[in-house]
């Protein structure tokens, strides 16, 4: 899955949903796993309650307003998925 915000960064409801559809899919024995951008203080992966959760840098550089910000988060998923070869 790909979202641009997942826990502990929640901006407004799409951050709950996705952490709940995936955790649910685990819980159905699914691999899953989301990429989403940074947020202070996590680790670039994690695994917790069944998810592997990947994020990618979107602090640096630093966006001038949002079409750039949105740009450079696109820039930074295709790098963590390159960088990962075959896996997100």
């Amino acid at each position: 899955m790909l979202s641009w915000e997942y826990p502990p960064k929640v901006v407004g409801g799409l951050a709950r949903a996705v952490a709940d559809l995936s955790q649910a899919m685990a819980a159905l024995g699914h691999e899953v796993s989301v990429v989403t951008s940074d947020a202070e203080q996590c680790e670039d992966s994690v695994y917790a309650a069944g998810v592997r959760v990947y994020r990618v840098n979107h602090f640096l550089p630093r966006a001038l307003d949002f079409l750039e910000e949105v740009h450079l988060q696109n820039y930074h998923l295709i790098q963590r998925r390159f960088r990962c070869g075959s896996r997100p």
